[in-house]
């Protein structure tokens, strides 16, 4: 029996599985990204659309985490990165020290965009959290 997932990323050869995932075109001209589950978060927000107004227009769009033209916010968490009081659950924050962010494909059909990532962790150089969110759509495309 398959096991349907929001996607994931693997960090220290261990893998974290996102049970939902979204996407959000801002009126700001900003979109953001956010993919929760027992295992793995994900919060990405502030990415610039560069002029993109739907989520089918980001496709192989790229930003850099410290880019003056695509900067962008990123936390990444082991383990829920809610609480059940709706907090963020800090201590399983991972240190974000780059990355990268790539828009891969559009899937009209399900709203979905597929969103990889390439999260540098400090302090420990070389430490990776490398995954792809299978994002639903939840602003106008």
């Amino acid at each position: 029996m398959a096991i349907r997932t929001a996607g994931g990323f693997e960090y220290r050869g261990s893998g974290y599985l996102f049970e939902s995932a979204t996407m959000r075109l801002a009126a700001d001209g900003t979109w953001s990204a956010e993919a929760d589950g027992e295992e793995g978060g994900l919060l990405l927000s502030d990415l610039p659309c560069r002029g993109a107004t739907s989520a089918a227009e980001l496709v192989g769009m790229t930003w850099e985490l410290h880019d003056a033209e695509g900067a962008f916010c990123a936390s990444a968490f082991v383990g829920p990165a809610a609480l059940p009081d709706g907090q963020l659950n800090m201590a399983g924050e991972l240190d974000v020290t780059g990355g990268r962010v790539l828009c891969k494909r559009y899937d009209a059909e399900l709203g979905v965009l597929y969103v990889a990532f390439q999260l540098a962790i400090g302090p420990v150089e070389g430490d990776v959290a490398d995954g792809l969110a299978h994002c639903q759509v939840q602003s106008p495309v």
